[in-house]
């Protein structure tokens, strides 16, 4: 309740606010000679009132077609009050917007496919069978020869292991592989908070010391992060987010990619949470309609930042032993282009790549 009357207090400053400068502009617009100080406060005025009118619908909340929340941050010595309003589907728009309004839509991508099938993303466009064409084109890559994956088997169950312990297991892990491969490795994460924790205790080992560990968010912009990666000279890149795609770093620069965990969004995310209260309204599995499919996707991006051309050579490593343990593990592995997968433990897969790499 506190929340709220302070949300209309500001919104009450907003509407009045908006008054007082249409007042003002039209006294203004008499004048001939301020044309630019109109234009000016025309603008900001036209802000304020979208901010108001914003901020209206927020505090009302009446908008199906929308989720709202607030979230506080703190900024030094004060805290701020963050107000989002997002699409819960944004899908019907695009429709109408794109596919609806054009005769013809191609739609070209190394990632359209879920377990080498189109129909999800035809789903999730609101295309009819009738309406689409599909066709998926083999790779032009020779990735039985070219790439595997290596996956250990003697973690803990991920679902019965806290997120500390499970950054203690990536830490062990990496000090492994990062040397039985000699670097030159993008390691992906789906947190900021485990990528930092991550980098600090590599950096703290001297058995390290001859690799240079480079954070995304610590160590320079995405540019600078991506040609120290593609200079060589034994370097460990860890990157979130945007490093799930568009990373085009060909050669022996990049011969490892590594997948901490499976990029499975958090069903506590406001925008994933009204979706899936969405789709269960809708008679759906939320998880297998929405979280896994739009996971095995990003998944598929992570993936395909290792070969890049016809002469790459490396391995993917997937930390995450749900690819094994749970049922919708097979999905992702099947999303994959056919190539050889070794299961065993940390120690015995570092000296098999070790040898695989040819050190």
């Amino acid at each position: 309740l506190q929340l709220e009357e302070s949300l209309r207090k500001s919104h009450r400053a907003l509407t009045t606010a908006v008054t007082s400068i249409n007042r003002l502009l039209t006294l203004l617009g008499e004048d001939e000679n301020i044309e630019s100080l109109l234009r000016e406060m025309t603008h900001a005025r036209d802000r304020l009132a979208e901010q108001r009118d914003w901020l209206e619908r927020f505090i009302a909340g009446i908008d199906d077609d929308f989720v709202y929340w607030a979230k506080t941050y703190k900024n030094f010595s004060y805290a701020n009050l963050l107000l989002n309003a997002a699409y819960i589907d944004i899908m019907p728009l695009i429709h109408e917007k794109l596919f609806a309004a054009k005769k013809t839509v191609v739609l070209t991508s190394a990632t359209l496919a879920v377990n080498r099938d189109l129909k999800y993303t035809a789903d999730k466009f609101l295309l009819a069978p009738e309406e689409y064409l599909a066709s998926i084109n083999a790779s032009p890559f020779d990735y039985a020869h070219q790439s595997l994956i290596a996956i250990p088997n003697d973690h803990k169950d991920y679902s019965k292991t806290s997120d500390f312990e499970y950054t203690r297991t990536v830490v062990n892990d990496l000090k492994q592989l990062i040397p039985a491969v000699d670097g030159d490795m993008l390691v992906l994460f789906t947190s900021y908070a485990m990528l930092n924790k991550v980098q600090q205790a590599l950096k703290e080992d001297q058995r390290l010391s001859d690799y240079r560990i480079l954070a995304h968010g610590q160590d320079g912009s995405r540019t600078s992060l991506l040609e120290a990666l593609q200079d060589g000279g034994k370097t460990v890149l860890l990157g979130a987010n945007s490093f799930w795609e568009g990373v085009d770093v060909k050669g022996a620069s990049l011969r490892t990619v590594v997948i901490t965990k499976l990029p499975l969004t958090p069903p506590t995310m406001p925008v994933e949470s009204a979706r899936n209260d969405l789709l269960k309204s809708q008679g759906k599995n939320a998880f297998a309609a929405n979280s896994l499919p739009q996971a095995v996707l990003r998944f598929r991006q992570g993936c395909g930042r290792l070969i890049r051309s016809a002469s790459d050579r490396g391995c993917i490593i997937i930390l995450d032993n749900r690819v094994l343990t749970k049922s919708y593990g097979r999905t992702f592995l099947n999303s994959l282009p056919e190539q050889p997968v070794w299961t065993d433990s940390v120690a015995n897969l570092a000296r098999k790549l070790k040898d695989w790499h040819g050190r």
